[in-house]
């Protein structure tokens, strides 16, 4: 098999990787963040508890996508600009769970503070924060 052919199938196999609990367990459902739902706004809080939902299975060790992960944690850091550490590994960054569980209690207190200032933003499609 070529270098080439390896590396397509390690990214294809990295890319539909389901982290779960030391036990073996069948794959979850994809679980994401709508937010391109046509004719509806999207609700900017359902967004945040959405994310805050796959962090909190991450630090419970419950099952995950590293997509979710990422996503989640792309989310969080550019929201609040608390950015979760992460372990480089081969399939690339995965969680540290025990710091997840500190982050989920930073970004609980950003959001008593703040959640007020998270609106829908339809020119970015993003979940913004109000000035």
């Amino acid at each position: 098999m070529g270098s080439s052919r390896a590396a397509t199938i390690v990214l294809a196999l990295a890319a539909t990787l389901i982290v779960t609990a030391p036990a073996c367990r069948a794959p979850v459902k994809p679980y994401e963040c709508l937010t391109d739902i046509e004719g509806v706004t999207p609700d900017p809080q359902g967004i945040w508890r959405c994310h805050r939902d796959i962090m909190r299975r991450v630090s419970k060790n419950k099952q995950f996508s590293l997509r979710e992960f990422r996503e989640a944690s792309a989310f969080f850091s550019r929201v609040t600009s608390i950015e979760p550490n992460v372990i480089e590994s081969a399939v690339g960054p995965v969680p540290d769970r025990r710091d997840v569980k500190q982050h989920l209690a930073l970004w609980d207190t950003w959001y008593e503070v703040n959640a007020h200032r998270l609106y829908w933003d339809a020119g970015s499609e993003a979940v913004e924060v109000r000035d």
